[in-house]
């Protein structure tokens, strides 16, 4: 699917410059004059076969982010890339300069870069009131937390950066059930392998042993465990 979506994509030409987008903005409830149009900054993706996606920057919210984007894009960084990742309905992805000549399929394919990095920008500040998007879910954690035990089932910790499961009460209880951990990057990309850290430093902030996570184990190590367990 992702090869079919990215081939009808096509080759992306980005174009950034004194465009700009007038915001919408709400008509005024009693008859006033209009409130002075804010111009935001915009950047449109023209594709191999003319179709157009147009992009919204919100500097007041990430204004380096929006920078090194504008300026890449100036120096043509972006030109002749493919859209190297589709998933319907989640994320549209590219930016990485080996799609202009790695196959589709290639595993390398979402790893490269500008060979540069910048300071992530938190999306809300420290203070702000954050509506949660995935709900805790209902279960009786002390009934599975045993059943991992009796059966030595790992408990996963989630690294993916919106999720990062399970919280840390819950994460503390499986520890106090002695459940094995695996860490998991959630990854669909090799780009978001790097997201295996999140991880790793929720199992750090819980002081968890090494030798409870099953992926610091060897290769044979993980394999004679894994055949202790029945298959059906």
């Amino acid at each position: 699917m992702i090869r079919f979506l990215t081939a009808l994509v096509g080759v992306v030409a980005l174009t950034v410059g004194v465009a700009f987008a007038q915001a919408p903005t709400t008509p005024p409830a009693a008859p006033a004059p209009p409130a002075a149009a804010k111009k935001v900054p915009t950047a449109v993706i023209t594709m191999e076969k003319g179709g157009e996606i147009v992009l919204e920057f919100w500097p007041q919210d990430a204004p380096k982010h929006v920078e090194n984007f504008i300026k890449l894009a100036s120096e043509k960084f972006y030109d002749g890339q493919r859209v190297h990742r589709v998933e319907p309905g989640f994320v549209v992805q590219f930016g990485d300069p080996q799609s202009k000549t790695l196959p589709l399929d290639d595993p390398r394919m979402g790893t490269g870069g500008t060979g540069r990095k910048l300071k992530a920008t938190p999306a809300t500040p420290p203070d702000a009131e954050v509506e949660v998007v995935r709900p805790q879910s209902t279960f009786d954690p002390e009934i599975v937390f045993a059943a991992c035990a009796r059966f030595d089932t790992a408990v996963e910790i989630n690294c993916r950066p919106e999720r990062q499961d399970p919280p840390d009460e819950l994460l503390a209880m499986a520890l106090d059930w002695d459940c094995k951990i695996s860490i998991d990057t959630d990854a669909h990309a090799p780009g978001q392998l790097e997201w295996q850290r999140l991880g790793c430093n929720k199992a750090a902030a819980h002081e968890i042993e090494l030798e409870r996570i099953v992926n610091t184990w060897s290769a044979d190590e993980l394999v004679d465990w894994a055949g202790t367990h029945p298959t059906e």
